[in-house]
């Protein structure tokens, strides 16, 4: 992080106020590659990157209802308090988002 301290009055530079990238060019071009890959060969460049960048071979993306039980028993209670109150933040955050439909009728058409 670059910090810049100026005395009362004075005005930034434009030096000054050039900033850094919070990217890494080289990752956003690694990035955009994957997604293309993906947009073109779906869950086979899928399934090719889990395996490059996870170390696991997927035979299918579906995870089972047994597997999801599974693994919510194995998550504290604190944790999932907290994953129970971002997902209603996100959730009426998003709502708010949403386009507000309106319908009218007059009485001349």
């Amino acid at each position: 992080m670059k910090v810049e301290y100026l005395e009362s009055g004075e005005s930034p530079t434009a030096e000054q106020l050039q900033r850094e990238s919070v990217f890494d060019s080289e990752t956003q071009k690694v990035a955009a590659e994957i997604i293309a890959e993906v947009r073109q060969r779906g869950d086979e460049a899928l399934r090719e990157y889990t395996q490059k960048y996870d170390g696991v071979s997927l035979s299918a993306f579906l995870v089972s209802d047994m597997e999801v039980e599974k693994a919510v028993r194995k998550v504290s209670a604190p944790v999932m308090d907290a994953l129970k109150a971002a997902a209603a933040s996100i959730t009426s955050f998003h709502q708010r988002q949403l386009t507000q439909s309106w319908f009218t009728t007059r009485l001349d058409g």
